[in-house]
């Protein structure tokens, strides 16, 4: 990560703001108007017109990781065009699955050994691709995070992290105000993500956000129950492995695993 990202005096958190809000303005620059609609409720918007030129059937939507946040927002916005909707979290993936190249193996104990001898750069590398840049790197080959850390310096490449900190920034925003606001999160990060020394997924949204040029559009906020009672059921799933049985047969005939039942996972 930019040592940046880990500021704990003014002068360094100063640099920090001025070179978000520098880094922003050139994408707002670059992109045109488009930059100021990154957010997951202009896309949300984007789905319905598609819906409507494909003819206006009900929207049938299986949303995935981030995914999910879209499926939220487009479900509040338009609760009667749902059809049926799945939206999922993966968790505990890799030791459910042969499909990844590390099943079976200590994953903490490897992703320890890793980051006690290493300087693995945060990464936003989709589930299997990251599993499988550990396992090259267990044997001898860390080119796939090189990849990733030189891609992620170039403006023209479809895997950087730019237009995913356009988005979060104008979803989440950020509630860093100074270099104690930053030295706190800092804290309380380590502190519940021990394994990776704080650097969780939304860590960087939060550092790179703050000061950031584009408004917030869709901050955390309560979703609005007046709408929400408007949809039909929803599967919302946190598991991958058995339930993506019951996940296609509600996607494909409506139907719902029965009371109380539990999934393996």
């Amino acid at each position: 990560m930019d040592p940046r990202e880990f500021a704990t005096d003014e002068d360094i958190f100063a640099e920090l703001i001025a070179y978000n809000k520098k880094f922003g303005e050139s994408c707002l620059d670059l992109t045109g108007p488009l930059a100021g609609f990154m957010d997951s409720i202009s896309t949300a918007k984007d789905l319905e017109l598609l819906r409507q030129a494909l003819g206006g059937n009900l929207l049938n939507y299986l949303g995935l990781s981030y995914g999910t946040v879209l499926g939220q927002n487009y479900a509040e916005l338009y609760p009667e065009n749902v059809g049926r909707m799945v939206l999922m979290q993966f968790f505990s993936w890799c030791n459910e699955t042969t499909e990844c190249t590390l099943s079976g193996k200590d994953l903490p104990t490897i992703f320890l050994n890793l980051t006690s001898t290493t300087s693995l750069p945060t990464t936003s590398l989709p589930t299997t691709q990251c599993h499988d840049a550990i396992n090259q790197t267990l044997n001898g080959d860390a080119s796939a995070f090189s990849r990733m850390l030189a891609l992620n310096n170039t403006d023209t490449s479809p895997e950087s992290d730019f237009a995913a900190n356009a988005l979060f920034c104008q979803d989440f925003g950020s509630s860093l105000t100074s270099s104690t606001d930053l030295k706190s999160l800092v804290e309380v990060a380590s502190t519940l993500l021990q394994l990776a020394r704080g650097a969780g997924q939304a860590f960087s949204p939060e550092v790179y956000c703050a000061n950031w040029p584009a408004r917030v559009l869709d901050p955390p906020r309560p979703l609005n129950a007046e709408q929400v009672a408007k949809l039909p059921t929803i599967m919302m799933l946190l598991l991958y492995g058995d339930t993506s049985k019951a996940m296609d047969e509600f996607l494909i005939n409506g139907m719902l695993p029965s009371q109380g039942i539990a999934l393996d996972s």
